[in-house]
């Protein structure tokens, strides 16, 4: 995980995702290629998430709080 706020929120973040995850499976059992790691950025705003998505990866995230990019294996979030 990578970020620009606190350790505190990065590891909520970090525990809402094991969670989530882990629900998911649950549901709908593991994915295909559940052992691939994968970076998470989180981003204290909004400014800094679509000032990197407009870096990296040429885009602009408009309307998105979140987004993921299977190539790169990065998935971006703003708290």
């Amino acid at each position: 995980m990578r970020s620009d706020i606190n350790q505190r929120t990065c590891r909520e973040f970090a525990d809402h995702l094991e969670g989530a995850l882990n629900r998911f499976s649950a549901r709908l059992g593991a994915a295909p290629d559940s052992d691939r790691r994968f970076e998470v950025y989180v981003f204290s705003g909004e400014s800094s998430y679509h000032r990197y998505i407009r870096r990296a990866w040429s885009g602009d995230g408009e309307s998105t709080a979140g987004m993921y990019n299977p190539d790169l294996g990065q998935l971006l979030v703003w708290n």
